[in-house]
């Protein structure tokens, strides 16, 4: 199983959207802790990896020697990728 790590600016980021997306977001972290490959799908020429719930996108680095999803970006589509 893996764990989840979140930057302090994605937890910041998460405070400020209403209740039901910030639950839609967690619920769907929690669903990727088995296999985060299942729904994270690899950036291309990057290293990261984009989760979509909805119109949000979770961006994460993914380490499988120490089994830790670390959640680096959370916005809207238009804006994570910046």
């Amino acid at each position: 199983m893996f764990s989840v790590l979140m930057d302090k600016k994605v937890i910041k980021c998460l405070e400020q959207y209403p209740l039901s997306i910030k639950n839609r977001i967690l619920d769907k972290m929690n669903d990727v802790l088995e296999n985060p490959f299942r729904h994270f799908k690899k950036l291309k020429q990057r290293s990261e990896y984009s989760m979509h719930v909805g119109v949000y996108r979770v961006i994460a680095d993914i380490d499988t020697s120490s089994r830790k999803i670390i959640v680096t970006k959370v916005g809207r589509r238009k804006h994570v990728y910046d």
